[in-house]
């Protein structure tokens, strides 16, 4: 495969698509109760992550650009790496100290010890992946971003997986296997530091990078906190079981939200590149047209086959999780489209609306959620997450258009993202046998494909080069 851009977006895939794989296994050996547990605990570690790099990741993306010398390009890494090396040791030693007290007091459902204990150990590395997987990128060697995203996501379920089954750890496994894959994929992170980056602190690229990552940290630990809490709500209105199929559900999702995250990061270099060209709103539209032809036509392949995934490849205390699926996939799309619009602000190097416009999303949430949980239960967190996402969506879409005019696309995904619910209720109440659903299913699928194929065979300017 010579395109790179396709490659990249595929790394991003891939570890969604090998955790849909993986997620029927550990179905049988564990229960929705687990999967609540582990989602609920995990929740805090998608929050805590953000503080580990400190948006850092943004700015060595961008200044590597800037700089386009071998050398200082070099002692941006290793400046980098330092500080944050630096930083995690104080940080991880402050949550291990204080994490105990502030545990129980969100809820006594789930312990301390040994989750949330080995959730923290394993946070520690998670700072170093940055480094191998923006080095990839600015390289344009694909295929080993693809190979390390991937074998990272293997080594973990193969762990989790040897020590569920042989040692009858139950859910404890997939919280060892993360430390462990983890510890193993720190060293090879820091030999491809060690070969890419000169270790030398210098506190005036630690000046500029926080200058321009502060900004954007509180909006990143805010949508982060707003991605995990409903979760870490949810656990005060639904028992452990129903909270265990709800993070199935978003978990099968989540295949759209890694697409979405891997087409955004193989074109954030390719925005940053063509701002201040001539074609510089052409090329940000092609590139937003193509992500939304391409994650819609994924979401709608996910919605039809999901009821038959569940079916067939998971144990059948987990078949009802089906039906939160197209709410998740309607709130992931307009989040990712959202992303895709945002990086054009960083590329006019614009953060200081982040701050105020996820703290808008988050509260629209926060009122959403509490008014209507008591009285719809799950679907009343998931209609917050879609309302709170769109708000987010519009804010961020009038902001870009007064720096630069191009077209948004909001009147193309919502009403398609508004079929494939409907679609779904659709093939809910149908009188259709299974083998006749299946089948209508699969027509409608290739029916749509085929389209779009044609549509952009038609347009090729759209296709990522």
């Amino acid at each position: 495969m010579r395109n790179q851009t396709l490659i990249f977006t595929l790394g991003g895939f891939l570890p969604a698509a090998f955790n849909l794989l993986f997620l029927p296994a550990y179905s049988f050996f564990l229960t929705p109760e687990d999967f609540g547990l582990f989602g609920y605990v995990i929740s805090f570690q998608s929050i805590l992550i953000v503080i580990t790099v400190l948006s850092l990741n943004s700015f060595m993306l961008r200044d590597f650009f800037v700089k386009d010398n071998d050398y200082k390009n070099q002692e941006l890494f290793g400046t980098i790496f330092l500080f944050l090396f630096l930083f995690n040791i104080i940080f991880i030693g402050c949550l291990i100290l204080v994490a105990p007290y502030f545990v129980d007091l969100l809820s006594d459902a789930i312990p301390y010890r040994p989750y949330f204990l080995l959730m923290i150990l394993s946070l520690f590395f998670e700072f170093l992946f940055i480094f191998p997987l923006i080095i990839f990128r600015v390289q344009k060697l694909a295929k080993y971003y693809v190979l390390f995203v991937t074998s990272k996501q293997i080594v973990t379920f193969v762990i989790a997986i040897i020590a569920i089954n042989n040692y009858e750890a139950g859910i404890l496994g997939r919280f060892i296997g993360i430390l462990a894959a983890n510890i193993i994929f720190s060293f090879l992170s820091l030999y491809i530091i060690y070969k890419n980056s000169i270790l030398i602190f210098k506190p005036r690229i630690i000046r500029k990078g926080l200058l321009f990552s502060i900004p954007i940290l509180p909006a990143a630990l805010i949508v982060s906190i707003q991605v995990s809490i409903d979760k870490l709500l949810l656990i005060n209105y639904i028992p452990l079981e129903q909270l265990g199929l709800y993070t199935l559900a978003a978990s099968l999702a989540s295949i759209i939200n890694f697409l979405s995250l891997g087409y955004y990061r193989a074109n954030e270099p390719v925005i940053f590149e063509a701002f201040n060209k001539e074609n510089f709103a052409n090329k940000i539209e092609n590139i937003i047209k193509f992500f939304l032809i391409l994650v819609i036509w994924a979401s709608l392949l996910l919605v039809l086959f999901a009821k038959d995934i569940l079916d067939v490849f998971f144990n059948n205390e987990f078949y009802y999780a089906y039906v939160y699926i197209p709410w998740f996939v309607f709130a992931l799309v307009l989040n990712g489209q959202r992303t895709m619009l945002g990086s054009v602000l960083y590329a006019f190097n614009i953060t200081k609306y982040d701050l105020p416009l996820v703290i808008i999303s988050l509260t629209i949430y926060l009122i959403s959620f509490f008014s209507l949980t008591p009285y719809f239960g799950i679907y009343g967190a998931l209609i917050s997450l879609i309302i709170s996402s769109l708000a987010y969506l519009i804010s961020t879409m009038f902001l870009v258009r007064s720096h630069v005019k191009i077209k948004h696309y909001l009147f193309f995904s919502i009403p398609c993202l508004i079929t494939i619910i409907i679609l779904s209720f659709i093939f809910e109440l149908t009188f259709l046998t299974n083998i006749q659903t299946i089948m209508f299913k699969i027509l409608l699928a290739f029916f749509v494909t085929y389209r779009l194929f044609i549509y952009l065979k038609n347009n090729p300017e759209i296709i990522p080069s």
